[in-house]
């Protein structure tokens, strides 16, 4: 297994956790919180210019219930929360060139040539992701009670459904925004960066956001 995952590691910028299974050399997985993460090897990618590790989410629900003289007795919800990471990188970008901004540039990081990279940079991204996902229960579905008619229940879900998945995708751009600011605003912080190549973006001041995908 430990050779498995080293194999492992030399495809993919994000450290893959220990407790991770690897399937054919094509994803490592895991389970967090209920969540089913996928780590998945390097891309290449034409439309970015540097590096870019993006986190993705999707669920599918299902349920079952039972029903008597109309009104459910009882019921089962099925909840699946998979996500993706991944780390993209420009046609010809240099993976092993130094880290420009954030992660890399610190003065610890610069300190060794494994830790002040590009790569070292886009794999914080996705040790963050790995991180908040670990210390931040996901949001839970709220099941509709017993005793309403089989069509109020079901129109319950659907509208408990809707909520839950605009909790989630909150929750994913909260595992974003934690990212940027542990991984941009340190060292040489990205607003630094912004600043010195004439760009006006903020992401590490007080009332700034970001968004990374």
């Amino acid at each position: 297994m430990a050779d498995q995952h080293k194999k492992f590691q030399t495809k993919t910028s994000t450290p893959i956790p220990r407790n991770a299974s690897i399937y054919r050399q094509e994803k490592a997985r895991l389970t967090i919180k209920g969540m089913i993460v996928a780590i998945l090897p390097d891309k290449i990618e034409a439309k970015i210019k540097y590096g870019r590790t993006y986190i993705k989410h999707s669920y599918t629900s299902n349920y079952k219930y039972n029903a008597s003289n109309g009104k459910v007795t009882k019921a089962t919800v099925y909840i699946k929360i998979q996500v993706t990471i991944q780390t993209a990188y420009g046609k010809g970008v240099n993976k092993l060139s130094l880290s420009a901004y954030g992660r890399g540039t610190t003065k610890a990081d610069r300190k060794s040539s494994k830790t002040s990279t590009l790569r070292f940079h886009e794999g914080q991204h996705g040790a963050d992701y790995l991180q908040y996902m670990r210390t931040h229960t996901p949001p839970l579905f709220k099941k509709p009670k017993r005793g309403l008619t089989e069509a109020e229940w079901k129109k319950t879900y659907e509208n408990n459904i809707e909520k839950f998945a605009d909790k989630l995708d909150k929750y994913f751009e909260e595992v974003r925004k934690y990212s940027n600011k542990k991984t941009h605003c340190v060292g040489i912080t990205i607003d630094q960066y912004h600043k010195d190549n004439h760009h006006h973006k903020l992401q590490c001041s007080p009332h700034s956001s970001s968004k990374r995908l």
